[in-house]
């Protein structure tokens, strides 16, 4: 396997600038992470970063990965496509510390998109501290590297920018395994929202009243239990979602899932933090 992953490098090396992007599309991940994947495996500090990532998905071992992925990133002569999603994940262990301590934490990350993964589309963050995304074919979703379990409120705005389709939808996603789960959407063009099992999100729309490009949104997740305030507005109250509070690897997404590309959306102002159980 590792002879594999070095010709697979080999051939990377040799292509450079010229890679296909249509024969890197066959891959049911973005280009970027077909290519980081590959010169991660083939990498000499492969055997190291397999193992932090493993235990950073291992609450008991939160300590030990963040000290791992730490000491990968002092190695010198590191490639950025390596070193870019050590660092995402280190963000990530790092903000689901934080959030523990009960204060709202931002989760604009301060250098790149470090603390996120790109699920579908070109994510950038710009320099007015805003998560851009433009979908392709799978859509446009970005991932946040965190574990904030299953008490959390998430708050942001999001702008609905240009897009060759309208009406169209966003919000945010509860992942596994990089596939929405669980979702909010919302769609000011046809004045809904909803709330619960991403497969079934077109049985679940509620009406609210938009207010323009830009839409203020809070998510409350208290276990099973969901409440959505859209511009100040709420829209979805105590909404009993079965089995939202047993996913225990899930991540926290943005973004939507559309089958076209060029549709723009901006999120800013994301803030999530701690919901306290009830006694």
């Amino acid at each position: 396997m590792n002879q594999q992953w070095e010709e697979a490098k080999r051939l990377l090396d040799e292509l450079k600038s010229e890679l296909d992007a249509d024969a890197l599309s066959r891959f049911p991940l973005p280009a970027i992470e077909v290519i980081q994947a590959v010169n991660l495996h083939a990498s000499p500090h492969a055997d190291a970063i397999l193992a932090a990532f493993r235990a950073a998905d291992d609450d008991g071992k939160r300590a030990e990965a963040v000290d791992a992925l730490k000491a990968i990133l002092e190695e010198q002569g590191l490639d950025p496509s390596i070193s870019a999603p050590v660092a995402s994940r280190l963000q990530g262990l790092n903000w689901s510390d934080d959030f523990q301590k009960g204060e709202p934490l931002s989760l604009i990350p301060a250098t790149d998109l470090q603390g996120w993964k790109v699920i579908a589309g070109d994510w950038r963050r710009t320099p007015d501290d805003e998560l851009h995304g433009v979908s392709d074919s799978g859509g446009v979703i970005l991932e946040c590297q965190s574990n904030f379990g299953s008490h959390w409120q998430l708050s942001g705005e999001v702008v609905h920018g240009e897009s060759p389709y309208k009406p169209w939808d966003a919000g945010v996603f509860v992942n596994v395994d990089g596939l929405p789960l669980f979702s909010m959407m919302f769609n000011p063009a046809t004045s809904w929202v909803t709330a619960g099992p991403y497969q079934q999100r077109r049985a679940g729309r509620q009406p609210y009243t938009p207010a323009g490009e830009t839409t203020k949104f809070v998510l409350r997740v208290a276990g099973d239990t969901v409440n959505v305030w859209l511009n100040d507005v709420q829209v979805i109250e105590d909404q009993e979602v079965k089995g939202l509070s047993t996913v225990t690897n899930g991540r926290v997404a943005i973004g939507a899932k559309y089958s076209w590309a060029d549709s723009n959306l901006t999120y800013r102002n994301l803030e999530i933090e701690l919901v306290e159980p009830e006694e």
